[in-house]
Formats: C-alpha cells, structure tokens, sequence
C-alpha cells in the first residue's frame, strides 16, 4: 500500500490512466491514499426482493438443472430466501442477530453446492451457515429457521415462508425473477419472525446512527469567537461532577461492618467485592476529571483518553473508560445450606406477580430481583407468561423474579410445561461480555415463536 502511494505521489501516468483497488476495511489503509482517491462502497441489497434478485442474478441455467429431483428447486429458493433473511436481519440491531455477522455470496453458493451433493439432508443450511455464527443464542436462531422452513412441509403448495411470501414454481430463471420482482420492496419485520415494534428500533438505530455522524463530523477546535469554547465548557461541566461524587469508602470501616454481618457468608462476601469494585469506579472517575482539568489548563499534555473523555462529556455521553457474581454467591449459599455440592446446584425462578414496591420481606431462600425489561415481548402479568408487546411498546418491565437453586440429584425441580429459555443481558449490546444467565418464562406459543422475535431480557435499557 505505501509503495504504491509512493508510486501515486512521484510517477507521471497518461491523463487517462485509472486504477481500481478492492479492498475491505482495514486500520492500517494509509490515509493519504484514501484522501487522494474517489471512493465506492458496495452495499448488500436492502431487502428480501432486491437480495432474491441479486442472488438469481448469479445462478446459471445449468445450475437451477443440475438436478432433476423434484426438491432440488424448492430446496436452492429455500436457501436463497434464508441467505436474503439472515443478512436482512442485521438491520434490527440485537434483536436480529446479537453478533451482525458478514455472511456473503460465498455462503450461498457453499451451501448451494452441499444441498445439491446431499438433497435428502434438511440440517445442510444450518450446518453451512452455521460456521460463521459463534454466539450461542445466534446459533440458536439459526437452528429455529432451519427447523420451521426446511422441512418436508416446504414441498407443498400451502407452504409459506411468511404470508404472501411462497416458494414460487418455475423452469428458468427468468420464471423464477418474473415471481419475484412480484414480491414487496418493503419488508415487514414479522417476515423474520420478529415484532411489528422492531422496526421502530430500526428506525430509532438509523437516526441514532446518522446523528451521531454529525456530532463526529463537527470541528473539535476551539471557538475562536465570543462565545465559550469546548474547553470552557467541560472544565465547568468537569467541577460539577467532581462536587457530586461520593466520598472515598473508608476500608476499615467496611471490614468493621461487614465482620458484625457473620463476614463469612457469600452474600456478604459479594457484597465487599461489589464495594471494591464500586470504588475503583469512583477512584477512575475522580482521576479522569482531575487530570482532564489540569491538561485544559495547559498544566499536563492532553493524552488520547483524556482528549477522548473531553469530546465525549461535551457530547453528553459517557466516556470509554468508564464502564454474575451474585447469583453465584447465592447459589453457594443455598448449597451450603442444604449439604450438597455447588456443583449439583442449579438455578430456578419463578417470576411472580409483585412489582418492587409490593416486597414485604425477604425469601427464606433465594433472592428477589427486579428491574428487568423485556424485549421483543410483552408480559401478561395476570396469569404470568409471555405475550405479545403492545404496538410501539420497546420495552415490558417484568415483575419481582424469585430466583432460587435447587440440587438436580434432588428430584425436586419442577418447571411449567413450556416455558422460554430468555437469556438476561446487562444492556442492550448482547455481547458474551454482558450476558448474565437465562431465565425459564411461561409461555403458551412454541418456544421457535419467541426464539425468532429475539425475545430476551436487559438490565439497562437507556
């Protein structure tokens, strides 16, 4: 790359001369270069219709006949849409798929190939596009659209991917186009299995998206006129901060409390690591606008953290750095209580009908928790289970969760006939970093149901 900007900057080419570089995104594409071309993207088709068409685009007559079976088409449409609905689902954001995955033409034509090796086996997509997933509960949906769409079902005539959305029936590939550019150029989100509400969130991600564009894009120099500059500003909005924080935990007076509390017991032993790391928080915090104040003063340099920290409070958001013990202290708790291994120990819960401020007492065993969200899904509080989500409701507050365990050498565990495995994050990015545990939720519908919405539960919803 530096050669050839070398060779940019110093040869002398024939006015005509043009030279066309592919390349995908990459921290080290030297930045000159970039300046100094005009640049093209390319972008997947946005929907279902435009990602059918691209597809079929690419297939050749002899491939839609490279097998006489009748399956073989209907099976290579039902690759084709679940290629055009797994890139379309990225769009939600981590109701689509926690991980936004780059799956491409290779993919298809991969997965393509095995289903004309191996026709007999429904699993193929799954075990092709599979490669590529690594979350659990990705992996899970996947799973979900292989089970419900590729199946003996999808060859018949009353087979529908979503309504209004057939496997069409055609010899070439231009009776296979004809159909398809019949199909909506709009997509709604419940061709994907999910809510009617997840296009808000997709809606809301686009101008989030596009305004945080703009913020990034505004000069970050200083105001060289009347009014006051960015520096001015965070220096006073830094001094406002550093008169709300809390003291400092005093450690000794700590270990004193704790040791009146039988110092001993997990919950109380979470408890001071939650206080430690509560005041390394305090102490980062405190650091961070302290040094931020004396590099606007000129008394300090001005590091990439620090200047990192300064656009960001200007912004109004919180700073970088800034940023599953309890259930485990718990169950330790009621393990050592009742003799048996932590090792046999499992989680159960039990969400109740009580909001918080309807607590009276504590468990005898267990914990209470709350201030869980649901979303994609609302909660029918009167006979506790899911359900769907009022329209243009994001997010359902669930009621106090009685979480306990339970020895699974015990026999004691007993769960509602089906119930949904909704897995618990702390904010709204479902990375592995964030995700706590699953929580078992009653439901009436096929579990596949709530699955495809990509129901799951957060801690943190702002």
């Amino acid at each position: 790359m530096f050669t050839l900007l070398q060779l940019s900057t110093t040869t002398t080419y024939h006015e005509q001369c043009r030279f066309w570089l592919t390349t995908e995104e990459h921290p080290k594409f030297p930045i000159a270069l970039l300046q100094s071309s005009i640049k093209f993207t390319y972008d997947p088709p946005m929907g279902i219709r435009a990602g059918l068409l691209r597809t079929y685009a690419l297939l050749s007559q002899d491939q839609l006949e490279a097998n006489s079976l009748p399956q073989w088409k209907p099976m290579l449409y039902g690759v084709a849409f679940l290629h055009s609905t797994v890139q379309e689902r990225r769009k939600f954001g981590p109701i689509g798929w926690n991980i936004p995955y780059e799956f491409n033409q290779a993919d298809f034509t991969s997965t393509a190939q095995f289903i004309q090796n191996h026709l007999d086996d429904l699993d193929i997509p799954r075990v092709q596009y599979g490669g590529r997933v690594t979350d659990d509960y990705d992996k899970r949906l996947l799973n979900t659209y292989a089970a419900v769409w590729f199946s003996e079902q999808m060859f018949t005539d009353t087979f529908e991917f979503y309504t209004g959305y057939k496997i069409p029936k055609g010899r070439t590939i231009e009776d296979f186009t004809t159909k398809i550019s019949e199909l909506p150029l709009t997509d709604s989100p419940q061709c994907f299995g999910l809510h009617p509400n997840a296009d808000i969130t997709y809606q809301t991600n686009n101008s989030a998206s596009m305004l945080q564009t703009i913020i990034n894009i505004q000069p970050k120099d200083s105001s060289g006129g009347g009014t006051e500059t960015r520096e001015s500003v965070v220096y006073r909005l830094a001094k406002e901060m550093e008169s709300k924080l809390p003291p400092d935990y005093n450690p000794f007076e700590v270990k004193d409390r704790l040791e009146k509390m039988d110092y001993l017991k997990p919950l109380h032993i979470f408890l001071r690591q939650e206080i430690d790391r509560m005041q390394r928080v305090i102490s980062v915090v405190r650091s961070t606008i302290s040094d931020l104040k004396l590099a606007i003063d000129g008394t300090i340099i001005m590091s990439e953290n620090l200047r990192d920290a300064l656009d960001n409070i200007f912004d109004a958001r919180v700073p970088n750095s800034w940023r599953k013990g309890f259930l485990t202290a718990m169950r330790q708790e009621i393990a050592r209580a009742n003799k048996y291994a932590l090792d046999d120990a499992v989680l159960i819960n039990d969400v109740t009908r009580m909001s918080s401020d309807e607590v009276q007492r504590g468990v005898s065993e267990g914990v209470y928790i709350y201030g869980l969200f649901l979303d994609g899904a609302g909660w029918d509080r009167k006979n506790a289970r899911l359900m769907e989500p009022q329209a243009k409701v994001l997010y359902t507050p669930l009621p106090v969760v009685h979480v306990s365990a339970i020895s699974v050498t015990s026999g004691e565990r007993t769960r509602p006939v089906v119930t949904y495995s909704c897995p618990v994050y702390k904010e709204r990015r479902r990375t592995d970093l964030n995700y706590i545990f699953p929580l078992s939720l009653r439901t009436t519908k096929d579990p596949d149901h709530w699955i495809l919405r990509g129901v799951a539960l957060l801690c943190d919803v702002r």
